[in-house]
């Protein structure tokens, strides 16, 4: 008997070893990163521009996308989007110089993460250039260790973006690149 309690004890003092370097590693990894993504649509800026800026349309062609509620209109509108897994984000636009640049930003703050992505769609070839550079905050360690080594930091654009194409009825090559801060 002692010796079956003292393997269970092992046990969970291995489980127990394990959690804590996992989240020292989370804690030594940067909260902040940069990451940009972009990719050619061969629509021009202003369609673009109707698809990503008025928020309440994504539901439409974004599949994790339920729904999505204006809060606010004006010059910064504000809204919430709710996930199809539940769960919801509330985001504001901010600097919009139509229809080539906005920011969004997570206005939320009760998130393990935050920030915002930065939209500039440039004329190119008769369609447009899109490039999103998120300025991501991950606050929760486990989180952090998820994003770097798992999911990575440009997952999320890289599906936007695809599923933006598949709205225009194309398969945009995506390229990404990450720089992670302190």
């Amino acid at each position: 008997m002692k010796t079956v309690l003292r393997w269970i004890g092992s046990v969970f003092g291995l489980i127990a070893f394990l959690v804590v370097v996992v989240i020292a590693i989370g804690i030594g990894l940067p909260m902040r990163h940069v990451a940009q993504c972009s990719a050619y649509l061969t629509v021009p800026p202003a369609v673009v521009w109707s698809a990503v800026y008025d928020d309440t349309l994504s539901a439409a062609w974004r599949p994790d996308v339920a729904r999505v509620e204006r809060i606010s209109n004006g010059p910064d509108p504000e809204f919430r989007e709710f996930g199809k897994s539940g769960g919801s984000i509330t985001y504001q636009n901010v600097d919009a110089t139509q229809p080539f640049a906005f920011e969004r930003d997570i206005v939320d703050r009760s998130l393990p993460f935050g920030g915002g992505w930065r939209y500039w769609l440039a004329p190119k070839s008769g369609g447009t250039q899109l490039t999103i550079t998120e300025n991501g905050e991950i606050y929760n360690p486990i989180f952090r260790i998820v994003s770097r080594y798992f999911t990575g930091y440009t997952a999320t654009m890289t599906a936007y973006i695809s599923e933006l194409g598949t709205h225009f009825h194309e398969q945009p090559q995506v390229s990404c690149r990450v720089e992670a801060r302190g």
